[in-house]
């Protein structure tokens, strides 16, 4: 990514409202699972099921549904099926 020198401007660090990390996703357009919040499709096929994911920094509007192929080896998506008393596929 190239800028001119005229968009840049002084970084004021205040550690009790700025999170280095969430700039840092912000700028790459990145995002964040914060927690999946219900499924949908075949319990006994993973493949095929779509989870409701809640974005990091987002609130529920922006709240999405995701296939199973884009959470697979995710942290919150094993702690959801663990929850639910779902196998993660190949386990």
């Amino acid at each position: 990514m190239t800028t001119h020198i005229n968009n840049l401007c002084e970084f004021h660090y205040d550690p009790n409202r700025t999170n280095p990390i969430d700039i840092a996703v912000q700028n790459r357009g990145e995002f964040f699972i914060d927690s999946v919040l219900e499924h949908r499709g075949d319990r006994q096929r993973c493949s095929t099921m779509e989870f409701k994911v809640r974005w990091r920094g987002y609130g529920p509007e922006h709240d999405s549904w995701e296939p199973y192929k884009n959470l697979a080896h995710t942290e919150q998506l094993i702690l959801y099926l663990v929850r639910n008393r779902m196998r993660p596929k190949g386990h």
